[in-house]
């Protein structure tokens, strides 16, 4: 305001499109209602998701892209938001911080435990450059009220941690002979860094591409960067030292479980526990009451903190009565502009979501899946090396790399 009114230009943020699907839908409204937001360029391998982007947001044909690395190379832009499938989060994001950008990067942060502190590194490494991961919920203020809550010792000290979600982006799928490939798609760029395999109508594109290693995380990459996203903030307790899946068998090689519950054991003797598809914490952990379709159940010393996705915090004795005291609810931020402000100032540290703390959140999320290849068996991390120790080991260590079609680096 006060820069017009003494006729000062004010600032601007140039931001270019990676990947104009369906959640870039829901996303960059939030982006481009900031005043300071300019959208450059728009980038899909699918032509129609492309023009449609650009031609709501003035972009001209010229900076439509198919290849977001033509897009780094040709257009001056300041800011990059990647909203692609999970296969190429990693290799959109840290190709635009090599390239200096502010990066907003959808979740889960990457595909692989080794990509996620692969990125964290490199941003670490530019410490003018504003990064977020995708949860927008982070700045919701029922979650900024659960962390500030655990943080503030209302359930006392934590015990042990459930959390769960009823969706299942996973379980075998029925082999389908190939399809023609749509017009105006790019199924080879679509690809990306997996191994080039063969289209099928319905299975990949645009919406299941969540249930194949290829391109996915499961329903844990899905919703556990969201679900257990306040959980970690609150807790501070975020790198595990084992992971366990307490499944009776492993996956396939082509997708996700679809049922799963895995623990992680930290320091101090917590224990998160995921629960997704059909599988649910025993009733027991909150006596007589309803759990929620997807949320989390903080059990502390002197109380229970339920975090429901979206709502508001409540807080139970053991025996599931109801307290009354929690104190008022923490105001929302807005998670897209937080970034945009934080780019706009060079100051990275005022993102809620930055990738020090998404690298790290993501690397736990991801040791799920790994665990889910060896059921029954705990997996020791030794996270200063990024690596498994012990038993096991060399085998949850190949799953730390996503399968990269040959010659690719990144």
């Amino acid at each position: 305001m006060l820069a017009n009114l003494w006729g000062m230009k004010q600032a601007e943020l140039k931001l270019a499109l990676v990947g104009c699907g369906g959640q870039a839908g829901g996303d960059v409204p939030n982006f481009a209602d900031h005043p300071s937001v300019k959208i450059v360029a728009v980038c899909d391998p699918d032509k129609t998701n492309r023009d449609k982007f650009g031609t709501k947001y003035g972009v001209p044909e010229g900076a439509r892209y198919a290849d977001y690395k033509k897009l780094l190379s040709d257009v001056p832009c300041d800011a990059v938001f990647c909203a692609t499938p999970d296969h190429m989060h990693a290799p959109v994001g840290l190709a635009a911080l090599r390239k200096n950008k502010h990066v907003y990067l959808q979740k889960p942060l990457a595909r692989g435990v080794a990509e996620c502190r692969a990125l964290a590194d490199e941003a670490r490494k530019r410490p003018k450059l504003a990064t977020q991961m995708g949860i927008q919920i982070h700045g919701d203020a029922a979650y900024r009220s659960a962390v500030t809550w655990l943080r503030g010792g209302i359930v006392g000290r934590v015990r042990e941690v459930h959390s769960f979600c009823a969706k299942g982006w996973g379980g075998p799928q029925a082999k389908k002979p190939a399809d023609p490939v749509p017009d105006g798609l790019d199924w080879d760029i679509y690809c990306g860094v997996s191994p080039f395999r063969p289209y099928v109508k319905g299975d990949y594109h645009p919406g299941n591409w969540r249930r194949w290693q290829a391109f996915g995380t499961g329903t844990l990459g899905d919703m556990g960067c969201h679900i257990l996203d306040p959980v970690f903030g609150g807790t501070g307790l975020i790198s595990p030292r084992t992971v366990k899946s307490h499944l009776a068998a492993p996956p396939n090689d082509e997708n996700f479980p679809y049922d799963m519950h895995i623990e992680w054991g930290f320091d101090d003797d917590v224990n998160y526990h995921w629960y997704s598809g059909d599988v649910r914490p025993d009733a027991s952990i909150l006596p007589g009451v309803s759990l929620p379709g997807a949320g989390s159940l903080v059990i502390g010393e002197r109380a229970r903190l339920l975090v429901p996705h979206w709502s508001i915090p409540t807080l139970y004795d053991a025996s599931g009565t109801k307290l009354n005291r929690t104190p008022r609810p923490e105001p929302a931020v807005n998670h897209y502009h937080e970034w945009v402000d934080a780019a706009l100032a060079s100051n990275p540290s005022a993102c809620g979501a930055n990738f020090a703390f998404a690298g790290p959140l993501t690397e736990c999320v991801l040791m799920g899946n790994i665990a889910s290849w060896q059921p029954q068996k705990q997996l020791t991390w030794d996270g200063r090396r990024c690596r498994f120790v012990g038993e096991g080991s060399k085998e949850a260590n190949k799953h730390l790399t996503p399968s990269y079609r040959r010659g690719v680096r990144l």
